[in-house]
């Protein structure tokens, strides 16, 4: 059973702008009327977008940019933060129904969306090239799926209390060590990690279902996985409490062992370093971190014969 994060939200006709929802006086929903939604997400589990390790727990934070998409029955929309006070976010949007009778279905990040499919399911993108930042993954890669909720709108003041979400993908933690502490590629800089594994969906198109954010199949599917650091970020080879940690969004998947795995790092300077590794066998479960430590060598410099 995954863990849910609890979210509440409310449905008002407030200006999107406004943090709190305004009540007023209830009236007969309409056939594709707008709603200005107000949605209030806090953090009590750690599924969202910003990952920091403390005591070797996992904790996260909702970020400035953050948007949610939405499903109204058949209708998408999106809503945008408004408001992060302490654990809880805001977001505000408009939302069309079309009936009294919805099911409200919601995703995270809305810019993931790609498609529909005939089987209900929805289409996200877990893009190859990522842009990790220093102790977290990039906050527009983790992929959520919010547990669908059935719900009677009587009129333009909706309240829904306890929607979820959960973490569909896997996070992928990879180490960069050198070999020994005065080997030359110790205290790099990393700007650039890519991870190649043979036979192996890493990223693509998920179809997923919205029911319990399982994925069904892969509509196209990538067996690489780029990171595009930030020198700023200062990832550095070899130094400790995960300084030297590259993280990824991936498939939740299994690695078979023997299968070969390929890993490329580019450093500030310039210099590229690539090693070519057997796997054993791998696991990369939905909404767990998996560790890779990545020992680089000063003959893994490209050039070097």
């Amino acid at each position: 059973m995954r863990k849910f994060c609890a979210i509440a939200l409310c449905a008002a006709v407030a200006a999107a702008s406004l943090v709190s929802c305004q009540k007023e006086a209830s009236n007969p929903i309409e056939s594709n009327r707008t709603i200005h939604f107000t949605v209030r997400a806090s953090l009590d589990n750690p599924t969202k977008t910003h990952l920091t390790e403390v005591g070797g727990e996992y904790s996260v934070k909702w970020s400035e940019d953050d948007k949610i998409g939405v499903f109204l029955g058949d209708n998408r929309t999106s809503f945008d933060i408004s408001d992060i006070t302490g654990d809880v976010a805001t977001f505000c949007g408009e939302g069309t129904v079309s009936s009294d009778e919805v099911t409200l279905t919601s995703f995270y990040p809305s810019r993931a969306f790609d498609r529909t499919y005939a089987n209900g399911d929805i289409g996200l993108k877990v893009e190859k090239t990522q842009k990790p930042v220093l102790c977290s993954f990039d906050p527009n890669m983790d992929i959520l799926i919010g547990k669908q909720k059935n719900i009677t709108i009587s009129s333009s003041d909706v309240e829904l209390d306890d929607l979820q979400f959960a973490r569909t993908m896997a996070i992928l933690r990879v180490n960069i060590n050198a070999n020994n502490v005065a080997a030359e590629v110790a205290g790099k800089v990393v700007t650039s990690l890519a991870f190649f594994a043979e036979n192996t969906t890493l990223t693509g198109i998920a179809s997923v279902s919205p029911e319990d954010g399982t994925i069904s199949s892969w509509t196209k599917s990538n067996n690489e996985v780029i990171a595009d650091i930030d020198a700023s970020e200062l990832i550095t080879v070899n130094e400790p409490d995960g300084f030297n940690s590259v993280y990824l969004i991936v498939n939740p998947t299994t690695i078979a062992a023997g299968t070969s795995l390929t890993f490329t790092v580019g450093m500030e300077d310039g210099t590229t370093y690539t090693r070519i590794l057997t796997a054993p066998d791998m696991e990369f479960l939905a909404a767990k971190v998996t560790e890779i430590n990545l020992t680089l060598r000063d003959k893994d410099l490209e050039g070097i014969v």
